[in-house]
């Protein structure tokens, strides 16, 4: 009788404890304290261009409607005291908008970014030598020129892929123009087939048939990152042209180290910034 009774005590005891433990997992977060309000509040920042008027209407948005979502548009961290989001905003030329919730001017979750650069090539149509994913379009055809800078998380919508093939290019600048500056950037990502160009190669036109070239730029950023990583290959070389044509060298297939090895990889281009 009296290890029955014991055994059935210990059952119970095992079982209040299993209880109690399982309800404080079930009470905390992966760093072991109490979720709160602020951890399942996220503020999206968008962005539409118009080739016309080559400007880009922003729009904020939060997966939370009782929360008021504040920005700014100079870089600077939102506060309690800063404009309150209602309508699209317009911007002509560069910046950079951050936003974030709050309520009672108190902030919630994490502050969201968008990087906004003005130059030469605003609203230029991009002809293509080899098309890019309808996939990874980067917003569609003035994706490489809209102004809107890409994240390093290859699917914001913001970067144009291509896949197996060099991603090459040309911008007609209507006139010719005296050029110092013009950088392409890139996106490598090695878990998901994405890597730097081998090389980037600028050209110049004055009529569109004949070129001549600038300059190359070999990549020496090793592939075998572990993370994402974010680079603009920079030509800075004084020149004139009408026409610009780029072309990025993909490495061809992925490394055998890579657990995609064999596979055709992928170059991701976002702003071609002409200065």
């Amino acid at each position: 009788m009296l290890k029955r009774f014991i055994f059935k005590l210990e059952t119970i005891i095992a079982i209040f404890l299993s209880f109690g433990i399982s309800n404080v997992y079930a009470q905390t977060n992966t760093n072991g304290s109490a979720p709160s309000e602020s951890d399942s509040i996220t503020v999206s920042i968008s962005a539409k261009f118009n080739s016309r008027s080559k400007h880009n209407k922003i729009y904020l948005s939060s997966n939370k409607k009782d929360f008021v979502i504040r920005y700014t548009l100079n870089g600077s961290n939102p506060t309690g005291e800063s404009p309150r989001f209602g309508k699209p905003i317009q911007i002509f030329g560069s910046g950079m908008v951050k936003a974030a919730a709050f309520k009672n001017g108190k902030q919630y979750g994490a502050i969201d970014s968008l990087l906004l650069i003005n130059h030469k090539a605003i609203g230029v149509k991009p002809e293509y030598d080899s098309k890019y994913s309808e996939k990874y379009d980067g917003g569609g055809k003035y994706g490489l020129t809209d102004g809107i800078r890409g994240s390093k998380n290859f699917k914001d919508g913001l970067w144009q892929g291509v896949e197996g093939a060099n991603f090459e290019f040309v911008l007609d600048l209507n006139i010719s123009k005296l050029i110092s500056k013009i950088s392409l950037g890139t996106l490598q990502n090695a878990d998901s087939s994405i890597f730097f160009p081998r090389k980037i190669t600028l050209f110049g036109s004055q009529d569109g048939m004949e070129y001549h070239k600038i300059d190359e730029i070999i990549n020496h950023i090793p592939l075998n990152t572990t993370e994402a990583k974010l680079h603009d290959f920079i030509f800075q070389k004084r020149f004139k042209a009408r026409f610009v044509k780029i072309i990025a060298e993909n490495i061809g297939v992925c490394p055998e180290w890579s657990a995609d090895a064999g596979k055709k990889t992928w170059i991701f281009a976002d702003e071609v910034i002409v200065k």
